[in-house]
């Protein structure tokens, strides 16, 4: 249903966009916004261009979780949590953002409020109840909050005036919109409309799978089955193919256009060298970062952070490790995949083909192509070296190792790894 239609118009510079997902909590010992300004500089030379601050506002103390409580239990949408610093402390750092050339997006949790949210619970029609009068919970689970009642046309404003806010004020490039799925449709496309009002190359990344958001609300929604199915083909022996017929499957039922959301990880995830491995991250990293969409790194993942419990570290202070034993590889790894999408159009806003090859249970193919360039990624998921013939002729370069390329010789790559081809000529 949605593959004949299209998706809303983007600003340009989304397509050349690699997010860095940052905590501030848990990224310095001190865990405020000034103790991140000195990290920036590392931020963008991995080649982030854009971060993500995981939410900033203030955490509602009744039925807190831990000793912290969770960020996405939103006490007030306009104002700031003083462990973190204050106004004048955010405003900076965004500003150090901007100096570098990077944009910044918040977290927003526009579904749920704290249970101590005063200005929501100022008015009972703000809240969502059952058939009995009671409050409602987004999840069993969540109950240090309650969901909010989009039913009210006020309650609506005053979300989108408070959206606002953070652009106005403090020159925000736009949100994460989490649990995005849970809060109606037609809201976001309302939210949509009155942001573009204030900053007209806002960006909105919804945290849901759903195709129907990209057709007149989302710019990114979140794409997290593939990443499970290249699990399965390095944990359980499962098809290297199944991921080209669910990448298929996708384009199918998205609507044309559609930016998806690529990432090994993030605060809900497992991390990378825990899900995959060790030497299976770089074949998932190249297989990932090197298809159509935007990439995601979560903080600590370029330097192969493992003890980092992801969601279970949102509710007491737990600080994200800078200093593994895998760091340099990984950060120089992340760092050269992210400086190829940066010169090398094709793989920012190109169309994606997947191609069977003579071993194609083993090894991933697909060709990332314009009108003017066309770049082949293969990437092995097993341990041992495959040689695939892909039924092509014509010569290319390397470009993750600079070796030159003959089709017509078949390609040889090593287990767990890939290669990335840009060509001159095929056929």
């Amino acid at each position: 249903m949605y593959s004949q239609k299209k998706s809303v118009d983007s600003p340009e510079w989304i397509y050349n966009t690699v997010i860095y997902q940052l905590f501030v909590r848990a990224h310095t010992k001190k865990g405020d916004f000034k103790s991140v300004i000195p990290d920036l500089d590392r931020i963008k030379n991995l080649g982030a261009t854009l971060i993500w601050f995981m939410p900033i506002h203030p955490i509602g103390i009744k039925n807190r979780k831990g000793t912290l409580g969770s960020p996405y239990s939103v006490k007030d949408y306009r104002k700031i949590n003083f462990d973190l610093g204050n106004e004048a402390d955010f405003l900076l750092v965004i500003q150090e953002i901007h100096k570098r050339g990077m944009r910044v997006i918040i977290d927003w949790v526009a579904n749920h409020c704290s249970l101590d949210n005063e200005t929501i619970f100022s008015d009972p029609d703000w809240l969502k109840r059952d058939e009995n009068g009671n409050l409602t919970l987004p999840h069993p689970d969540w109950n240090d909050v309650v969901n909010l009642n989009y039913r009210n046309c006020d309650l609506r404003r005053y979300i989108i005036d408070s959206m606002k806010y953070w652009i106005k004020e403090f020159g925000i490039d736009g949100f994460r919109c989490d649990v995005a799925s849970l809060v109606p449709t037609d809201f976001w496309v309302e939210a949509r409309i009155e942001l573009k009002k204030v900053k007209e190359d806002i960006l909105l990344l919804a945290e849901s799978n759903e195709p129907e958001l990209h057709l007149a609300s989302f710019d990114i929604t979140y794409e997290s089955e593939i990443r499970k199915e290249i699990r399965r083909v390095f944990k359980e022996g499962a098809s290297a193919d199944n991921i080209r017929k669910m990448y298929e499957e996708q384009k199918r039922r998205f609507p044309q256009k559609a930016i998806r959301l690529r990432f090994l990880e993030n605060n809900d995830e497992d991390r990378s060298i825990s899900f995959f491995g060790f030497k299976e991250t770089f074949a998932a990293a190249i297989l990932m970062y090197m298809l159509d969409g935007v990439p995601l790194i979560w903080s600590g993942q370029e330097s192969g952070d493992e003890d980092y419990p992801n969601w279970r570290g949102l509710f007491d202070k737990l600080e994200i490790n800078f200093n593994t034993a895998y760091t340099e590889s990984l950060f120089s790894f992340y760092k050269k995949l992210f400086k190829i999408r940066k010169d090398n159009d094709v793989l920012r806003d190109g169309e994606s083909e997947f191609l069977l090859n003579s071993h194609s249970d083993d090894v991933v193919t697909f060709l990332r192509f314009n009108k003017v360039n066309a770049i082949l990624v293969g990437v092995n998921m097993r341990a041992t070296k495959n040689k695939i013939d892909l039924g092509l002729r014509g010569r290319g370069i390397d470009i993750l190792n600079g070796d030159k390329v003959n089709l017509s010789q078949g390609l040889s790559i090593d287990g767990y790894s890939g290669r990335i081809i840009k060509l001159f000529s095929f056929i």
